[in-house]
């Protein structure tokens, strides 16, 4: 396991709306693989619980159907 990534961030964010037609559940699963994908990069499983876990990797607001 890597060792935890601590750094010092503006804590601004923005917000990004995508359309995701599945049911429920596959969308979410896509959502959090998107948030991933946009922006880190790099498999979620191999992040440690650090500051790139808590404050880099995207997360998801809101699913509406």
């Amino acid at each position: 396991m890597l060792d935890p990534t601590f750094i010092e961030l503006s804590g601004g964010r923005f917000s990004v709306m995508y359309s995701i037609y599945m049911d429920e559940a596959a969308a979410r699963d896509m959502a959090q693989k998107i948030c991933v994908e946009q922006t880190i990069e790099f498999p979620l499983d191999l992040i440690p619980d650090d500051d790139i876990r808590a404050h880099i990797i995207g997360r998801i607001e809101n699913v509406e159907a």
